[in-house]
């Protein structure tokens, strides 16, 4: 489970960053970051119920991708608030692929 502290649990924070982040992409989802004024990095999942209409896929698919998340969280660097977007292509990817995805992106903003 990610800790407390590296959640985005608000809405309005979520929105915030998804307005105001900047975007990377993967084929499975959107990336937006942020900076914060915190010293911890924070990450919210987000999965359209019109991308995936079935709650038990959606619900997958986080669960895959906040356990993606905290094995990555110790080498992540910076302070930033990140949200992931997932669009209906994740349905197709596997847990490595999703990981392979993610690290991918996180290279890319140069939090990895």
């Amino acid at each position: 489970m990610i800790p407390l502290e590296n959640r985005l649990k608000r809405s309005g924070e979520i929105r915030d960053v998804i307005k105001k982040g900047k975007t990377f992409s993967s084929p499975a989802f959107f990336f937006r970051l942020k900076n914060n004024n915190l010293s911890v990095i924070r990450a919210g999942f987000v999965i359209s119920s019109k991308a995936i209409k079935k709650a038990v896929l959606r619900n997958k698919i986080k669960r895959r991708a906040r356990e993606i998340f905290r094995k990555l969280l110790p080498d992540l660097k910076g302070a930033f608030d990140m949200v992931f977007i997932f669009s209906n292509k994740s349905r197709d990817f596997e847990f490595k692929d999703l990981e392979l995805g993610m690290r991918t992106v996180l290279k890319r903003s140069g939090l990895l």
